[in-house]
């Protein structure tokens, strides 16, 4: 009673994150194996403490011992017990277990690990290699923000993955999910983007068949489930003009699930093709000086830039920005109380020019975050100034 107990409480401290594995393999006798386990399913339960539970099933009947290759050299209470719930004798040596199986018609064994699973914040990550193809159910409550390749099989959350390197980032909470309506030849499509970063900037440009948005986070994966109307496969992911590695893990019939891993900050964009075109580009240099309640902010497009500045943002946390004017024929709209934008569609700065925006505010000494645009909106570069301060 006291093992069957043991093994009801296991399965009831499995509903805090439920990872379930399905091994199609056999398990060979030694030299005294008379007849061959068959490993019927693997349970991983990995708890809200960090540490994991592995609940592994064999299948057999004969005599024979059951050498099983554990997931970590560190386990811990490690209990295996036959279909009526008797406690089997066994060795453990590092990761390997071995259980005398006594002709039991059922094996299963118990242990913990502390080093599968790892997190980072609210960042959460299981890795692991398997020689079988596995089946994983993670919970409602855990949104995939990466995986390692796509899988055999998908349902209700249920993935089948193929055997080999198996990596899933996940999180339990604090996921932004972005849904961003695009129109295209008359039609309103729904690109919903989903990450622990912040994102900004989205614009979609059909005729150069691109998405493109600013993340503010580093390091931290971004998915992206595109429908098939607005872009098809193969894609092309792009940060800050340069080529990054993406994955296309998911597809039906509408939509394509894509999760690229973004190592710095800045303008990404996905494209549909297999070319990467050559962008123009934006070197950009910024100066504010504040005289009183005014803010002086001259931008300066330098001689090396291949691009027109068409657009300007500025953002000051906790600042009440009372007014913002841009040149003669930029707009003066887009003012709010710590935000401030300027556009034009017939003046941009060109490269070696500059121009001087106004800004009167209520100021505590802040830093001013900035970005500069092309004309279809997307960033070309950003920064952060702080202003110098004149007296009159």
């Amino acid at each position: 009673m006291r093992t069957q107990q043991s093994v009801k409480n296991i399965q009831i401290a499995s509903l805090s994150l439920l990872v379930t594995l399905l091994f199609t393999a056999f398990v060979y006798a030694g030299s005294n194996f008379t007849a061959a386990y068959s490993v019927s399913n693997v349970t991983i339960t990995a708890n809200l403490d960090g540490s994991v539970n592995v609940l592994q099933s064999f299948n057999g009947g004969a005599t024979a011992d059951i050498s099983v290759q554990a997931l970590s050299d560190n386990t811990y209470n490690v209990i295996a017990t036959d279909e009526s719930g008797a406690v089997l004798f066994m060795t453990v040596e590092g990761s390997n277990i071995v259980i005398d199986a006594l002709g039991a018609e059922k094996v299963n064994l118990s242990y913990f690990v502390d080093d599968l699973l790892t997190s980072n914040g609210d960042l959460w990550s299981i890795s692991f290699t398997s020689d079988y193809d596995a089946q994983i159910i993670l919970p409602p409550s855990a949104e995939i923000i990466y995986i390692s390749d796509i899988p055999l099989y998908e349902n209700n959350g249920m993935l089948l993955m193929q055997a080999g390197l198996i990596e899933i980032d996940y999180v339990l909470k604090n996921v932004r999910v972005y849904d961003f309506v695009v129109s295209s030849d008359g039609n309103d499509h729904v690109m919903q983007v989903s990450s622990a970063a912040e994102i900004e900037d989205f614009r979609f440009v059909n005729k150069d068949q691109m998405v493109s948005f600013t993340v503010t986070d580093a390091n931290v994966p971004v998915t992206i489930i595109m429908p098939k109307a607005l872009l098809e496969a193969p894609f092309v992911a792009l940060l800050n003009g340069n080529s990054i590695t993406h994955s296309k893990y998911l597809e039906n019939s509408t939509h394509t699930w894509i999760t690229i891993e973004s190592n710095d900050v800045g303008t990404l964009s996905l494209l549909s093709g297999t070319i990467i075109p050559e962008f123009e580009t934006a070197d950009v240099r910024v100066i504010a000086k504040m005289v009183s309640d005014l803010v002086l902010i001259r931008v300066t497009n330098d001689n090396d830039s291949t691009a027109s500045i068409y657009g300007l943002t500025v953002r000051i946390q906790g600042a009440d920005i009372q007014a913002f004017k841009g040149p003669r024929e930029w707009s003066r709209s887009g003012a709010s109380s710590s935000l401030a934008e300027s556009s034009t569609a017939d003046d941009p700065i060109i490269p070696s020019k500059k121009a001087v925006f106004k800004m009167k505010i209520v100021y505590d000494d802040q830093l001013i975050k900035w970005k500069v645009h092309d004309l279809n909106g997307i960033v070309l570069d950003q920064g952060e100034v702080k202003p110098l301060s004149f007296k009159r």
